[in-house]
């Protein structure tokens, strides 16, 4: 079994991404949140890193899925290169076994995506 290790700037964001590849997965165990109580632009400093390094020696996970937002339009290109800054830092620190996903309409779209899960998990219907 692989086990994917997930860092997101919200619950939301890494709850999301379950929820959109969960149906691939039928393994329980499969996704491990990382560092879980650190929100937005609390995951690019040094006491991050290190809480990092040591939840990825604890959980060992395959490889890590950081879920970034890019708070701006694609054409902002320092803002997508402060994005691409902080994964290249980040992913030093667990063994380069980093996966690079930034969103660039924000992670709602993938609730969108499999919308029947979202509505079963949360008792809802939304509809689109």
């Amino acid at each position: 079994m692989k086990k994917i290790g997930l860092i997101g700037e919200a619950p939301n964001d890494t709850n999301s991404f379950i929820n959109l590849f969960s149906n691939h997965c039928s393994e329980k165990g499969y996704f491990v949140n990382l560092i879980n109580d650190i929100h937005g632009s609390m995951l690019e400093n040094q006491k991050t890193k290190h809480l990092l390094r040591k939840e990825y020696e604890s959980h060992k996970p395959d490889f890590v899925v950081f879920i970034r937002d890019l708070d701006g339009l694609e054409t902002d290109i320092d803002q997508v290169d402060r994005r691409k800054a902080y994964f290249t830092e980040f992913n030093s620190v667990i063994d380069k076994k980093g996966i690079y996903l930034l969103n660039i309409f924000e992670i709602e779209a993938l609730i969108l995506a499999d919308i029947e899960a979202f509505n079963d998990l949360y008792n809802c219907q939304i509809e689109f």
